[in-house]
């Protein structure tokens, strides 16, 4: 009886060692899927950020603003966690920083329009008052 007990433990200690191995592998790649939706959201994410800062600030400032915020948090994000082992990621960050310079340069020249064009305007008033 004693040896029936401990052949029915041993089965009983393999089955639970399966079971946790399978258990153990289903969280690997359910995890693994959870990383490659987050990496595809925040791909898309930063691809809206970047068509919003090619298209220039003029018709939505708020947009674009939020689109350089976006980019500038991925750039510190990227930065902090930057794997070494990854031949593109300096790639990533160097057209990360470039596309942020642009968007500064299309900033400042669109405020020089504004300042540009409300000088037109005030000119006009002076003209109009005299």
């Amino acid at each position: 009886m004693t040896k029936n007990l401990i052949v029915v433990y041993r089965c009983h200690l393999q089955s639970e060692e399966g079971i946790e191995a399978s258990t153990n592998n289903s969280l690997i790649r359910t995890h693994a899927i959870r990383r490659v939706h987050e990496n595809i959201d925040k791909t898309l994410k930063v691809a809206n950020a970047e068509a919003k800062i090619l298209q220039g600030p003029h018709e939505n400032l708020e947009g674009y603003l939020e689109a350089v915020e976006q980019l500038r948090s991925n750039i510190r994000l990227f930065f902090f966690t930057k794997n070494k082992g990854y031949k593109s990621s300096d790639w990533v960050l160097s057209h990360a920083n470039s596309l942020l310079s642009k968007a500064i340069s299309k900033l400042e020249n669109e405020f020089k329009q504004l300042l540009s064009s409300y000088r037109n305007v005030l000119k006009k008033f002076e003209y109009e008052s005299d």
